[in-house]
Formats: C-alpha cells, sequence, structure tokens
C-alpha cells in the first residue's frame, strides 16, 4: 500500500478532514457560478467555475491519500445526503438519476467493506485502513475504550464539564489500564470524538450550544425557497452534503483551526 500522506496542517487526519471540507466547498461554489451564469449575471462565472472543480478533485485525491477513515465516511455521508436532497427536490430525469447515486453509493460501500482485505484494494490507504477495524490493535478498538474513560469523567461534572482544553485531565482519573497494552499513541488528549469532547470539556450546556448552531443551519436550508435552475438545486444540496459530512466526520475526529475556518465559512452560505 501507498504511505499516508500528511501536509503542514498536522497528521494524516487533519489533512483528510480539511480536503473533504475543501473539496464540497469547492463544488458549491462551481455550481454557484454556474447559477450566475444561467441567471445571466455571470461575467466571470466561465472562468472561475473550473478552478473550483479543480480544487474540488486535488482535495478528494488528498482525502484518499491521507488514508483518513473517517473522512471517507464523511464524504459517503455527504454524498447520500445530498442525493436525498435532489431526490425530494428535484424533478424529472435528476430524480432519478439521485435515486440511482443513492443506491449506487451504498451498495458500493457495502462492497468495499465487503471486500476490504482484497490485495488491489490495499493499494490506496484510505481503502486499506478498513481492512483493520476489527484488529485487536486497531485505532477503532482502542478509541472506543478511550471514549469510555471521558465518559466516566464527564458523569463527575455533567453539566458544565471540566472546562475548555481540559480534555487531558479528564481523561486521567478514569484512565483504563489496558489502553497501554492496546493503543499505539501513548497519550489521548481528545477523546478523538466532538460530541464527547464538548460533553467532558463543557457538560450538556456546551454540548447543547453546539448541536442547536448545527439545528440552525439545517433549519435554515430546509426553509429556503427552492432555485429554479438545476445548477442552484445542487449548490443547495451540496450545502446539505457538507453538514452531514461535517457531522459524520466530527464523530470520529475534533476540530482545530482550519476546519473552524471552513466551518465559519459554510454557516454564512
Amino acid at each position: 500500500a501507498l504511505d499516508r500522506v500528511s501536509s503542514f496542517l498536522g497528521t494524516h487526519a487533519t489533512l483528510g478532514s480539511f480536503g473533504l471540507f475543501v473539496s464540497l466547498l469547492s463544488l458549491y461554489s462551481h455550481f454557484h457560478f454556474r447559477s450566475r451564469e444561467t441567471a445571466g449575471s455571470g461575467g466571470e462565472a466561465p472562468r472561475f467555475q473550473y478552478f473550483f472543480l479543480l480544487s474540488a478533485v486535488s482535495a478528494l485525491l488528498a482525502v484518499l491519500l491521507s488514508g483518513t477513515r473517517s473522512a471517507v465516511v464523511g464524504m459517503l455521508a455527504g454524498l447520500v445526503a445530498a442525493s436525498v436532497w435532489i431526490a425530494w427536490k428535484g424533478h424529472g430525469w435528476r430524480r432519478q438519476v439521485a435515486a440511482t447515486a443513492i443506491l449506487t453509493l451504498l451498495l458500493g460501500a457495502l462492497g468495499l467493506w465487503q471486500f476490504r482485505a482484497h490485495p488491489w484494494l490495499q493499494k490506496l490507504p484510505a481503502l486499506a485502513r478498513f481492512a483493520e477495524v476489527f484488529h485487536p490493535r486497531d485505532s477503532s478498538s482502542v478509541r472506543l475504550m478511550v471514549w469510555e474513560s471521558f465518559l466516566a469523567s464527564w458523569r463527575d461534572r455533567p453539566y458544565l464539564g471540566w472546562g475548555v482544553e481540559q480534555s487531558s485531565a479528564a481523561f486521567t482519573p478514569h484512565l483504563n489500564p489496558r489502553h497501554f497494552s492496546l493503543a499505539t499513541e501513548p497519550w489521548y488528549d481528545r477523546p478523538h470524538n466532538k460530541y464527547v469532547e464538548l460533553l467532558v470539556t463543557q457538560g450538556v450546556v456546551g454540548l447543547g450550544a453546539f448541536l442547536l448552531v448545527l439545528f440552525a443551519a439545517a433549519r435554515n436550508l430546509l426553509r429556503r425557497p427552492l432555485p429554479s435552475d438545476p445548477p442552484g438545486l445542487y449548490t443547495e444540496a451540496l450545502l446539505v452534503g457538507f453538514l452531514a459530512a461535517y457531522g459524520v466526520n466530527q464523530f470520529f475526529l475534533f476540530d482545530f483551526h482550519e476546519s473552524y475556518l471552513l466551518l465559519f465559512t459554510y454557516l454564512v452560505l
């Protein structure tokens, strides 16, 4: 298999997550300019739309080469959510194509999972790592143990949590000794789960506030008027897809400076 790649952003996982969010926002920008061109207010639209398409392809390649499973699962969730939106809001052949895409994505995911140990799949880091999920020393098994320790600490301070950036202090009191025999990392200063991290550091109040932000974004999408042109429909679908991809990816990871920047960019669209 190819070696997993990283970048100046930090680890493989941060590159994968960044690539996931950039790819969806780049596709949104591409269809946004297409929509302006269709509406007759394009101006520079034909020149810029292909730049964003190239950006999306490059970011998707970064996701695959980073070998970040959460980003791949998040991308799958985002594409399925976008296809569901088009099948719901679209008309004619677009609805049929979206329904076919949903079925294809789900069957493709099941096929990759079924043949995850096949030699040709091992050549891509993102797919090769799915074969390790049930390995006893795999990070997935270790993280379940880590989440249990963090949740046990949350029960000590359930309402306001241990304080911002105090995940490491919360991890110590309920550390499972088996962690040292199974984990590949010597210590976990974060639970690698955005929702668990908020629950531990800011309690139910902090987690509730964060979920309300996501709920408000979803509610805003549902209340928007339906675009009359196909590119406009695709931009709305990609906004839905971004929200789904972000929510799923954060179940296995956490935010960092660049992901916050892209999240705030998304929230103003």
